[in-house]
Formats: structure tokens, sequence, C-alpha cells
């Protein structure tokens, strides 16, 4: 589930900010879409964007906070194979 988005400190890239379905954070992970998908993401982030954090307690410096709706699909990045996460 996607709660936000943030920058990489390191390289400045947007990165997504998850939780799994309990709402528990997941951890960040790179956006890697490219042209209109992303375009079409980032509209849909701005369209549910909410002021703080989804739940108390979640804080970080220069987050965009948006309503727990979205599922996202990650790849790590040291393996080939591509896999829902667990929610």
């Amino acid at each position: 589930m996607i709660i936000g988005t943030d920058r990489d400190r390191k390289t400045g890239a947007t990165r997504a900010l998850l939780a799994n379905a309990d709402l528990t954070y997941a951890g960040a992970a790179f956006i890697g879409l490219r042209g209109d998908a992303w375009h079409d993401l980032h509209e849909r982030l701005r369209q549910i964007a909410i002021k703080r954090a989804p739940w108390s307690g979640l804080r970080m410096k220069g987050a965009q906070w948006v309503e727990p709706r979205l599922t996202a699909k990650v790849r790590h990045l040291l393996e080939q194979n591509i896999s829902a996460m667990p929610w």
C-alpha cells in the first residue's frame, strides 16, 4: 500500500513510502515509471494527498502523504523475479 512519497537523500530520486495491509510501515521503494505512467501515478497521488501521515507516530522529513488506497508491485534490485507485495 502506498502511503506517501519522499526523495532519496543520496540520489534525489522519488520513492514510494509503503505499508503492509495492517498499516505498519514496510519501507520505501524507488518509483521506476516513466512518461505517461509516471504522470498518471503522480496525478492519482495528488488527488488523494493528505496533510499528515496516515497514522500517528510516523514522521519522515519531507514526506508527502496520501490516503492508503493504492497498492504497488515491488521488485528487489538484486533479484530477477518481480513479485507483488503480500497485501
